[in-house]
């Protein structure tokens, strides 16, 4: 019997789950160059440039930074929406140093 009381529930979560784990460490694995070479392949280039693209604008942004997507759960004042995650982090990865960038993984 599965937790929830919904045939499938658990199986399925733990598919994304498991995704998800596999995706990060393939990036990781890119970043730090674990292939042997510095070097992205043309096909890895555009993977990632496809999924951020595609990111950018799934979560376009307002004057104040705010993105539909990442509105605050937490309730509807306005106080409360921050500004898009998807957006700031793109934003410091483009603009900081390239070994203050890699070392967000290399923290990890």
């Amino acid at each position: 019997m599965v937790a929830s009381g919904i045939v499938g529930v658990r199986s399925t979560m733990s598919v994304w789950v498991t995704q998800h784990r596999l995706l990060v460490e393939q990036l990781e694995d890119l970043l730090v160059g674990k292939h042997g070479t510095d070097d992205l392949t043309e096909e890895q280039a555009t993977r990632l440039l496809a999924a951020a693209y595609v990111l950018l604008q799934e979560h376009q942004v307002d004057k104040r930074g705010r993105c539909r997507l990442c509105r605050s759960r937490s309730g509807w004042w306005p106080w409360h929406r921050k500004p898009c995650t998807v957006y700031r982090t793109f934003t410091v990865a483009m603009t900081q140093p390239i070994g203050v960038v890699r070392g967000w993984v290399e923290g990890h």
